[in-house]
């Protein structure tokens, strides 16, 4: 044929070049549908990921094994990874194969990877689970822990070399394993939200860790966590009445609890707040309370107005 000439190509041909098998019962002129005409599924248990197109033009990678699934948008850089009971090394590991996604997380460290959000019905992160996993070349993929998990098990992020930002915001009481972010040589800030209860030890063992942030007024326990880092982090704290269990962390034991570590705690976290508003002849009443733990003191009442 020459090069303005059109040779249609027989669908049993079609089949065979694109290595699709023909089903039993299709018609003679029928062709295998395309990645773009295939509605929007998954695979699961095998070593191909699914591509959907999205309305943007962008493309949707999903693959699924073992009763969990991740989905990678290239768009967005945005790696979602559902499903239920515990998150394994096993099936992470699988995602990054160049068999799998990875091929359009780029290459080895998986640089086209900009934000990791964790969520359904996931209840733990299992020990080494992202190991070795990359992220964005530019040290500046973020984290998301969501959903229902309820604890993140010991070296759970261990030498990640790109993860800089990870929140912990589960909707359950979560527990924080030792040496979670073991040798993460790019994680700068991590976020405890306000479910998360425990935390154990060495959690920032030889990571350059900057900043720790705290949104729940207390722990029921935490190890020298910063212990054996490689920098000396900013703890902040949402008030100063933070406990961890009975204890008030000050800046005379923030090292012998925390380890290594400049506590950050707000000026003044004192408001007023009103119980009862006053109305025209009748007094109301007042509070100050804090707005890191809600401590109350100084109620006071709040003068009547009188008729206007």
């Amino acid at each position: 044929a020459s090069a303005a000439e059109i040779v249609p190509v027989p669908p049993s041909d079609m089949a065979a070049a694109n290595d699709v098998e023909m089903p039993d019962d299709a018609p003679a002129d029928s062709t295998p549908e395309t990645d773009a005409d295939a509605p929007a599924r998954s695979i699961t248990g095998t070593d191909e990921p699914m591509h959907t197109l999205t309305d943007d033009g962008s493309t949707v990678h999903t693959y699924s094994k073992n009763g969990f699934t991740a989905s990678f948008d290239t768009a967005t850089g945005v790696l979602t990874i559902t499903g239920s009971g515990i998150l394994t090394k096993e099936f992470i590991q699988s995602i990054r194969n160049t068999s799998a996604l990875g091929s359009v997380f780029g290459g080895s460290d998986q640089p086209n990877v900009k934000k990791i959000v964790i969520d359904g019905e996931i209840s733990e992160i299992g020990e080494h689970a992202f190991e070795y996993f990359g992220g964005s070349t530019d040290g500046e993929t973020t984290v998301e822990v969501k959903g229902k998990v309820t604890k993140v098990n010991n070296y759970a992020f261990a030498w990640t070399a790109h993860f800089d930002h990870v929140f912990f915001d589960s909707s359950e009481e979560t527990e924080i394993g030792n040496h979670v972010f073991w040798q993460a040589t790019a994680i700068r800030t991590v976020t405890f939200k306000k479910n998360v209860k425990k935390i154990g030890t060495d959690v920032f063992e030889r990571c350059y860790v900057q900043d720790i942030y705290f949104e729940s007024p207390s722990l029921e326990s935490c190890g020298t966590m910063i212990n054996n880092a490689s920098s000396t982090p900013d703890v902040h704290l949402p008030c100063e009445h933070f406990k961890v269990g009975d204890t008030v962390v000050t800046s005379e034991n923030n090292s012998t609890l925390f380890g290594h570590s400049t506590l950050v705690i707000p000026d003044d976290t004192w408001g007023w707040v009103t119980d009862t508003a006053p109305t025209c002849e009748n007094a109301g009443l007042k509070h100050m309370e804090c707005s890191g733990c809600h401590l109350k003191k100084d109620y006071a009442p709040i003068d009547p107005p009188g008729h206007a």
